[in-house]
């Protein structure tokens, strides 16, 4: 850890700061001999690259996933955080009758990426159900077409 602190000093990531005189009570261990701090700018582009840049939006064509939480083995829970999210949009857990992760697909290979993780969930025995977003409209819209749909 010592090896790659001093890397980071040395890259001008972080800066090693001394500690101060100070030390808070109830804090087991020995003190610190050096501490570390984003050297100026550093934390502003840190911060760029592991925010999210867009706010979740959903689409027409959108491919949602949605997986009962409760049906999802402990290591497929894990495996989900890498490579199988790492092509979705955007995730997200809803409270309900039931809890459910709701996982967003878009793009050009949204289809495929949605089947991929339903063939693991599938062979994990999870329950889970596909979508396709086929049209968006505001509420009123809504109500007037479902009104003209159940009148046909």
């Amino acid at each position: 850890m010592r090896k790659i602190a001093g890397e980071l000093v040395t890259a001008g990531v972080i800066d090693s700061v001394e500690p101060s005189a100070e030390r808070k009570t109830g804090r087991g261990g020995r003190k610190p001999d050096r501490l570390f701090a984003f050297a100026a700018a550093e934390r502003e582009k840190f911060a760029a690259q592991f925010t999210a840049a867009d706010e979740p939006a959903i689409a027409n064509g959108s491919q949602l996933v949605f997986v009962d939480i409760s049906s999802l083995p402990k290591e497929l829970v894990e495996c989900l955080a890498r490579p199988s999210l790492s092509r979705a949009k955007w995730a997200a857990v809803c409270d309900g009758k039931r809890q459910e992760l709701v996982v967003a697909f878009e793009g050009e290979t949204a289809g495929q990426a949605a089947l991929d993780l339903m063939g693991a969930l599938g062979a994990a025995r999870a329950e889970a159900s596909r979508a396709v977003v086929s049209e968006l409209c505001s509420g009123v819209e809504l109500v007037r077409r479902f009104g003209l749909m159940r009148d046909a």
